[in-house]
């Protein structure tokens, strides 16, 4: 039951009729009452005291809402909703008639009709236990914070021109989900704290490799293990109980020595070549380390004739057909060469992996 509308009917601000018509089921609701139960919504929505934070529309059964036809000032809940026909949250109305950027929490709701936002600002969008059993569809539009959370979606949900600070999907269905030109809405880079968690970077990166995206998908697919990696790293890090620095660092060292076998290569990873999605990264460091290779072996040239000489030699140091074959290369410094042949191996094991990531097809 929604006390505050109840309140509104034994004050008698409301009639019974009106009351009964919000939460009538509107599954076969005649279409000349749709202007009545829109009035009788408005008045309801006037009626709720300025001073409340959020309003209170919890158990209203809705039909063809859409947010363009109210004057709503304030911040929504939505609780234990039914709405049937299209859903409709583009209102430049709604953004302009605000202090403020609105607000919108929706909780254990189901959407039989289409939801849309279009052209829209929010501050944050909260949806969590909804169920849409039709399509959700969002373009040009811009949220701080926006979390669709245990939510099961049964057709398709698009974004397109989407933009976001934080953004999260966790324990959601998106069976036939669509991404494209997501940004950040500070026009920053997206990065991966820009994202609450690694699942939603999966959601992401695997409806890429649906639409054949590779650089997408590669894109996603890196910002996906650097979240994995900081979420090892800094895995407990908000208890209540590391309240000072020391503690907090203490837990971080202790994070990464238990997981060293998970955090060490996948740290390496990044750092070398982006999680195998970035070739030229991998290539810099070949050429990197061939010039140090160089140094290390035959000392910095010293005549022009030993700088022309440099790049043959150099390659010779780690052409992986000669430093296993040839034992003379590194005679006398047996210890160096194993280490050369192993980063050799690495490095372009590296750049082939990275280079197929960027050429494949499916």
């Amino acid at each position: 039951m929604n006390s505050t509308i109840k309140k509104l009917l034994t004050t008698n601000q409301i009639s019974q009729k009106e009351y009964d018509v919000l939460f009538q089921d509107k599954n076969d609701f005649p279409s000349n009452q749709i202007d009545y139960f829109n009035q009788t919504l408005q008045k309801v929505i006037t009626l709720q005291p300025v001073s409340q934070y959020a309003l209170n529309l919890d158990y209203i059964i809705f039909i063809n809402f859409e947010l363009e036809n109210f004057n709503l000032p304030k911040n929504i809940d939505f609780n234990y909703n039914l709405f049937y026909g299209k859903t409709d949250f583009s209102s430049e109305n709604y953004k302009n008639n605000s202090q403020h950027k609105v607000s919108l929490q929706v909780y254990n709701c189901t959407f039989m009709g289409k939801l849309v936002f279009i052209d829209t600002d929010y501050d944050y969008m909260h949806f969590n236990e909804v169920e849409f059993y039709n399509s959700i569809h969002f373009s040009d539009t811009s949220f701080s914070d926006i979390s669709i959370t245990a939510s099961y979606i049964h057709k398709s949900i698009s974004f397109e021109n989407f933009k976001f600070e934080t953004l999260n999907l966790e324990g959601s269905h998106l069976p036939h989900s669509i991404f494209k030109n997501l940004s950040s809405s500070n026009k920053k880079e997206l990065k991966d704290n820009n994202f609450y968690n690694k699942e939603t970077l999966t959601i992401i990166k695997t409806s890429f490799e649906k639409q054949k995206n590779i650089s997408e998908s590669n894109r996603f697919f890196a910002l996906e293990q650097d979240k994995y990696l900081y979420s090892l790293v800094f895995k407990d890090l908000n208890l209540e109980k590391l309240n000072t620095k020391i503690k907090k660092l203490q837990t971080i060292l202790k994070n990464i020595w238990r997981e060293k076998g998970t955090i060490f290569p996948l740290f390496l990873n990044k750092v070398i070549s982006s999680h195998g999605t970035s070739w030229i990264k991998v290539l810099g460091w070949v050429l990197s380390f061939t010039i140090l290779v160089y140094i290390f072996h035959e000392g910095l040239p010293n005549s022009k004739k030993e700088l022309i000489q440099l790049p043959h030699k150099a390659v010779e140091l780690i052409d992986p057909l000669k430093i296993f074959k040839d034992d003379y290369l590194y005679k006398s410094k047996e210890f160096w060469g194993y280490v050369v042949r192993i980063i050799t191996l690495y490095l372009f094991w590296q750049f082939i992996v990275s280079f197929r990531q960027n050429t494949r097809r499916k």
